[in-house]
């Protein structure tokens, strides 16, 4: 099976002072394992921004004390695909992301490299 792009939402951004966890509709139209990719940047530390925990993503790179800071993570969606999630936001920072669904990915080894930051 060929990988095809299924959506992509690039609406995700919270502003410096809110301080409250934003969930967030995931893009549309997602099946039984298609894999979405989130990838968020921030204007300060991502110490305690990015993904939050216990909703299954997992972590490509979260940065800790990089400025600016960056969380990636994907997600394999279940028979009943999410259809939102929580992004965790400290009151003092300005967050933005991006999220893209893609089908026909290998759901057991989605990644086929070692991801490094620079």
């Amino acid at each position: 099976m060929a990988i095809t792009h299924v959506s992509t939402d690039t609406s995700g951004t919270v502003d410096a002072g809110a301080g409250t966890d934003t969930t967030n509709a995931l893009p549309a139209s997602l099946a039984e394992n298609d894999i979405v990719f989130i990838a968020i940047s921030c204007d300060s530390e991502l110490s305690a921004d990015g993904v939050a925990a216990g909703q299954g993503w997992n972590d490509i790179y979260h940065s800790n004390s990089a400025l600016p800071g960056h969380h990636i993570a994907y997600k394999v969606m279940g028979a009943t695909p999410d259809a939102d999630v929580t992004i965790n936001q400290n009151g003092t920072s300005v967050q933005t992301w991006v999220m893209a669904a893609f089908r026909g990915v290998d759901t057991v080894t989605p990644l086929d490299a070692t991801p490094t930051s620079a």
